[in-house]
């Protein structure tokens, strides 16, 4: 494994670190997630497990951003390459 490489991957595992600690409500999913409000709700109540959002009730919907990891790795290589091409 090259230097970059352990760096990347140390990157990408700072960041599902970084998600297993936050938890978001409807709101800020729907942002996440770029998408309406009324379609996290629905995903939350949803029997399809491919498209269900997992979450728990406690005075509103908390969210676990950790489910999205493959999100946010994606997001963080687009990042990452969009910021490469800038240097």
């Amino acid at each position: 494994m090259t230097k970059e490489e352990l760096i990347e991957t140390q990157l990408q595992a700072m960041i599902i670190f970084a998600a297993n600690d936050h938890m978001m409500d409807v709101k800020e999913c729907a942002k996440f997630l770029r998408c309406n409000e009324r379609t996290v709700t629905n995903r939350i109540k949803s029997n399809n497990k491919h498209n269900k959002i997992i979450a728990e009730y406690k005075g509103g919907w908390r969210i676990p951003k950790l489910q999205f990891y493959k999100k946010l790795i994606k997001e963080f290589d687009n990042t990452r390459s969009t910021s490469l091409k800038a240097v």
